[in-house]
This record gives structure tokens, C-alpha cells and sequence, in this order.
């Protein structure tokens, strides 16, 4: 089930008290959606085990009750500002726990996975990302729109092969073949390399290293990063469960969405693209004392 698949079952839902509709879908777990006394979204699900009770983040209450010896668990989005990550967090864990074989399995699933995203949202709640962040984000970005812009089959494995975000070595590894995104400012002939290992690799790859120019926003061809991401957002609506792992990928890169973001604006000048190989002239960490 995606995310527009789980909107269009609220917009079916009665906005009445206590009144939910069950999901029609194949999962170890029921769930319902429904609305409470004050019209605010509700998720909730229902299983004969018990969990530890999870703690409510900024935008989503989270609470557990015993009923005719059943225990519910229900989300509430309190912000309604923040729709589209409930949407997205409630279809992730819904899929997420669907892979399991029967209902204790799901609902620890199920757990584990909200826990992840109570890290994330809790890890970025009012904290904005520095400028030089944005740009380095704004590369990551950028190469992946590009990417699915000329490979939409493939949107799925592109944004899986995104790696950016989970600190790995390389940011990207597609098809055998991976990636190490750069952006500098326009002008900057020099890139920085966090560590030795990450160009010592006898797997052929490239460095992609993007220009970019600080300008105003009405600048033809300028983006901001929350222009970027909601241009991301439109052409992976019917990626199904890759869209949740994209937002899921931003908010560990530490993006929310907030209107702050607005006032940077940039335009890409140039990108250079260089194989890195055997005779690309790296330093190894065999050759370094």
C-alpha cells in the first residue's frame, strides 16, 4: 500500500469519534483509519501482544490501550502541517511489517521501524541544515533527479542505490558502479576528500562534482532545496514504497521541509565528471605511511 493508496482510504473514512475503517489489505495485523474528537488523522492497530509504549514526537501522538483483551496502538497526527511525512510514516511501517509471518512478528516490526522514524524526526526538529550543507545535499539532489529523469524505470533501485544520506563510503552505487558526489562553489578547483578509502577501491567509479552559484530566486534555472525536493517528490508520486524511502533518506540526511530553506537559492554553473580507476591519481592506503 502507498502513500496516495492510504490518503484515499481516509478520504473514505466518516470524520466521526471512535469510527474507523479497517484497511482491506493483506497483513498480519488489522488496521484502521479514522479520525478523533478533533477531526485530527488516526492510525491505530490491533494485536493480542503487548509492546512498550512509544513517546509522542513533535507532530505525532502515539498511545496503548488493553480493550476486550486485545492491545491498540495508535498514531495521531497532531500538526496537520506535517501530512504528507504521517501519510509517509504510516505507510512505511504498514509495508515495513508486512513482511513478517504472523502477528508478534509484524507488530515488533512494526515497533522497530516507528522507532526509526522517532529517531529521524526527533533528529531534525528545528535543527536547519548550514549552508554548505544544503549545497552538499543539493548535489546529492540533483544527481538523483537527473538519474530517474532519464532512467524512470529505474526510479526505485535509483533511490535505493542513494547512499548518501546513511553515511556510507560511496554516495551512490548503481549497477555495479558507483559515485561520489561533490559541489563546490563556482570558481572552487578543489574538492574535499573525507577520508583515504573513499577513493581507494579497485572498482571503477566516478567523482561527479557540481558548480554551483548563490543567486536570487528569480533567476531562470535557480533551485532551493525545498524546490528541489518537491520536484523529486512529483516524479517518483507513483515510485510506491520508494517515495517512503526517499523522505525516510532526507530526514536522516537531517532535511525537513521549512520555509527557511527558501532564502538560499542556487543555479548549477558547471559539473565535471571523472572516472576514478587504477590511474586515477588517488592516494591509496597501501602507498600512505
Amino acid at each position: 500500500m502507498d502513500r496516495q493508496q492510504l490518503e484515499q482510504q481516509w478520504q473514505r473514512t466518516v470524520q466521526r469519534k471512535n469510527m474507523g475503517t479497517r484497511l482491506n489489505i493483506q497483513h498480519p495485523l488489522e488496521f484502521y483509519t479514522g479520525f478523533d474528537d478533533s477531526c485530527h488523522m488516526v492510525l491505530a492497530t490491533v494485536s493480542t501482544h503487548q509492546q512498550k509504549k512509544f513517546t509522542n514526537t513533535k507532530s505525532i501522538a502515539c498511545r496503548t490501550f488493553q480493550q476486550d483483551g486485545s492491545y491498540h496502538y495508535v498514531f495521531t497526527l497532531n500538526d496537520t502541517a506535517k501530512k504528507e511525512i504521517f501519510l509517509d510514516v504510516c505507510a512505511d511501517i504498514i509495508n515495513y511489517s508486512a513482511r513478517t509471518n504472523n502477528d508478534y512478528q509484524a507488530l515488533t516490526a512494526l515497533c522497530s521501524r516507528y522507532e526509526s522514524w522517532q529517531e529521524m524526526l526527533g533528529r531534525v526538529r528545528g535543527n536547519l541544515l548550514s549552508e554548505a550543507a544544503q549545497r552538499g545535499l543539493i548535489g546529492e539532489l540533483t544527481f538523483l533527479y537527473r538519474r530517474i529523469k532519464e532512467n524512470p524505470g529505474q526510479s526505485h533501485d535509483i533511490i535505493t542505490g542513494w547512499q548518501g544520506p546513511e553515511r556510507e563510503r560511496r554516495d551512490f552505487v548503481l549497477n555495479d558502479l558507483w559515485y561520489e558526489i561533490k559541489t563546490v562553489k563556482q570558481g572552487v578547483s578543489e574538492v574535499k576528500i573525507s577520508s583515504l578509502a573513499q577513493l581507494d577501491t579497485s572498482e571503477a567509479g566516478q567523482l561527479v562534482v557540481y558548480q554551483l552559484e548563490k543567486t536570487t530566486a528569480d533567476k531562470p534555472g535557480a533551485v532551493t532545496l525545498n524546490k528541489l525536493v518537491s520536484a523529486l517528490s512529483k516524479i517518483i508520486s507513483d515510485c510506491g514504497s520508494g517515495r517512503e524511502i526517499f523522505i525516510r533518506k532526507l530526514l536522516q540526511y537531517g532535511y525537513e521541509e521549512n520555509e527557511e530553506y527558501d532564502k538560499n537559492s542556487f543555479i548549477v554553473r558547471d559539473v565535471c565528471v571523472y572516472r576514478v580507476d587504477d590511474t586515477f591519481p588517488a592516494l591509496r592506503l597501501d602507498t600512505v605511511p
